[in-house]
């Protein structure tokens, strides 16, 4: 099953030379056309045209879900032997010699990583039947890197209401574990929820779990939002900011059991480890 990518943008389409017959009225019905042609695709590509605003001016937005990424949906559109492709290339053939330029964010979540502003284009030639994938100039290819929530704040085409779904469990602890990847709050935010974590093991030794609840009492943090309002406390920060240690531990320990059984000295030096933290705490 292929990894689907979540991608915006705008279009917008450029005549080459006057080789291109098509009137606008009729580039902006081909790309009504185009619009049909991806509904029945599982990854479609749904396309909305700007209001007429002059002449030439052909453009509007997109929204997809990618096949891997959105480069590989546009290559689906260059099949020469597809039936639906060629039913409406056939219509068009000899009169395009026109560009579709593709600006657009593209972020994946399950691997974390974000694709901002690239940019892709189909070519339509005259001496072609179906579009060719743009190169040289026509598409650059978007810089990949791990995906942070500066990259959607930020974002041309994404609002930041999407933010809470991609980077927070549903209860509210980060997706991330790493706390150099994280800023200030997340990072605290992490600690807060491993340690109410802690509270529901029945290893966590007993005045362990009566130091967390003591400082985060039954019911006061049971999701983001309440989660935010303690860790935005500069007592409480400071107070998070002693448990650094121990989360980084209890994480190391979490993701060593996922590949391997953890020999029982390694399980006592965690142990360990928690004890100091809050004898000194």
């Amino acid at each position: 099953m292929a990894n689907e990518t979540r991608v915006k943008g705008r279009w917008h389409l450029m005549r080459i030379d006057d080789n291109c017959k098509l009137t606008d009225l009729e580039l902006r019905e081909f790309m009504k056309e185009l619009n049909k042609l991806t509904r029945f695709w599982e990854y479609e590509i749904n396309f909305s045209i700007d209001e007429k605003k002059k002449d030439f001016l052909i453009e509007g937005d997109f929204t997809a879900i990618g096949c891997d990424s959105f480069t590989d949906n546009l290559e689906w559109l260059t099949s020469d032997d597809d039936r639906d492709n060629l039913e409406l290339y056939d219509k068009y053939k000899g009169n395009t010699n026109f560009i579709i330029f593709f600006q657009y964010d593209e972020f994946d979540d399950a691997m974390g990583t974000f694709n901002k502003e690239a940019v892709s284009s189909l070519i339509f030639h005259n001496r072609n039947i179906a579009p060719v994938l743009g190169s040289g100039y026509y598409i650059v290819e978007p810089t990949v890197k791990e995906l942070v929530k500066s990259d959607i704040e930020n974002s041309k085409y994404f609002d930041n209401s999407i933010i809470e779904k991609i980077f927070y469990e549903k209860h509210g602890q980060p997706y991330q574990t790493d706390l150099d990847k994280l800023d200030e709050e997340d990072k605290h935010l992490a600690i807060l929820f491993k340690l109410l974590d802690l509270t529901e093991e029945k290893d966590t030794p007993e005045d362990l779990k009566k130091s967390i609840l003591n400082k985060v009492s039954y019911g006061q943090v049971y999701d983001l939002e309440t989660g935010r309002d303690f860790v935005r406390n500069e007592e409480n920060k400071k107070w998070l900011d002693k448990f650094e240690n121990l989360y980084i531990v209890i994480v190391d320990y979490e993701n060593k059991k996922k590949e391997t059984m953890i020999a029982k000295l390694d399980m006592l030096a965690m142990f360990n480890n928690i004890k100091e933290v809050y004898e000194n705490e």
